[in-house]
């Protein structure tokens, strides 16, 4: 699937925030019991029948598991509220933001949005290794570039050639121990964007994770999954349904062979594709919002597991532990973050940035 080159050609999936109704928050809901998931009003909403998705699409721009809605307002183009609404709509502050295409953009953008909007005060940053949050292979011959992401890049065929730049950011919330985003940027057309929600130790939720990948301006894999934390593997009843419903109401099939690592991890609903269309690009986009947004609302409604609960704990933790051993089995991105950074610290940013395993610390939340 070829990438459009201008930001106005993100197509119909910028519509999916931008034209959601304002919303304001309804009174709080009752109580919840300890390790108890209630599936919010919208989620439930699919599971009558209705589209999950036009939900998912008003918690886009920021909405909470229940609301009322109040009347829309034109917003003027040049406003600053107009300037503000674009900014959200892409990679604002990200240094990669000017060198990555608009779609790669534009997911960024809405995913980071959708966490600050969905989660609010709730939401914390993560402490990221200072040398590593931002990485530039040009800094191995220049120390000075590495902190320069505007030095000039080595000319083709000469050493440091291809230039990889890698930029990371990562919060924390009440139900959420890490919320990684990662973006890459190599000058021989490879992009990616990578995101991971590693639930806290403490909550039975899945962990969302979304790939998107690009080569020469073609997309050569998108992926969207909830890996399960559960000892058989299975996905809750609500979460199956979810990406069920989604999947058939976009018209989504897998069309991409699973590496036996990922075989080991992920989810019998799990989307990993070549878009062959942008129609094709367009449905994933939209059902990954969806399946974003969806799992933001059930994740504000549920509770802890209780701490007497020890079993549950236990597979919650051996299943995270699991995830991120055969993530790491990835050899093909292991090669990349070698070539440019060297061995070690390729290892240091696999195991330390992307699927650092979860610790003590991860266990409770300070927004509790």
């Amino acid at each position: 699937m070829k990438l459009p080159r201008s930001s106005q050609a993100a197509g119909s999936a910028h519509a999916l925030a931008a034209q959601a109704p304002r919303q304001r928050p309804s009174t709080p809901s009752a109580p919840i019991r300890a390790g108890e998931r209630r599936t919010c009003k919208k989620a439930r909403h699919a599971s009558r029948g209705g589209s999950l998705h036009a939900a998912s699409a008003e918690a886009a721009a920021g909405g909470l598991p229940e609301v009322d809605f109040v009347e829309e307002k034109t917003i003027p183009p040049g406003s600053m509220e107009d300037i503000v609404a674009k900014e959200a709509m892409g990679m604002g502050t990200w240094r990669l933001r000017q060198f990555m295409n608009p779609l790669f953009q534009l997911m960024c953008g809405q995913i980071e949005t959708s966490w600050r909007h969905q989660m609010g005060f709730q939401l914390g940053l993560y402490p990221l290794p200072e040398d590593l949050k931002y990485c530039d292979s040009a800094g191995s011959l220049d120390k000075a570039a590495a902190w320069n992401f505007m030095a000039p890049s080595p000319a083709r065929g000469t050493p440091g050639w291809p230039r990889l730049r890698l930029e990371n950011r990562a919060y924390f919330s009440r139900a959420f121990r890490k919320l990684h985003l990662e973006c890459v940027f190599r000058e021989d057309g490879l992009q990616v964007l990578h995101c991971v929600m590693f639930p806290r130790l403490n909550y039975d939720l899945p962990i969302l994770g979304i790939d998107l990948v690009g080569k020469d301006d073609v997309i050569t894999l998108a992926i969207t999954d909830f890996s399960p934390v559960a000892r058989d593997r299975s996905l809750p009843p609500d979460y199956a349904e979810i990406a069920k419903q989604l999947q058939a109401e976009w018209g989504l099939e897998t069309n991409r062979s699973m590496p036996k690592w990922g075989s080991e991890i992920f989810s019998e609903q799990c989307i990993s594709i070549r878009p062959t269309s942008g129609k094709v690009l367009d449905a994933w986009m939209k059902y990954t919002l969806g399946i974003l947004n969806a799992h933001l609302l059930i994740a504000n409604e549920t509770q802890p597991v209780a701490a007497d609960r020890s079993e549950k704990l236990q597979d919650i933790r051996a299943q995270q532990e699991r995830y991120c051993h055969f993530q790491l089995q990835n050899d093909r991105t292991r090669s990349v973050l070698k070539s440019a950074f060297g061995a070690d610290t390729a290892e240091r940013y696999l195991q330390e940035i992307v699927f650092a395993p979860p610790s003590e610390a991860d266990l409770r939340s300070p927004f509790e």
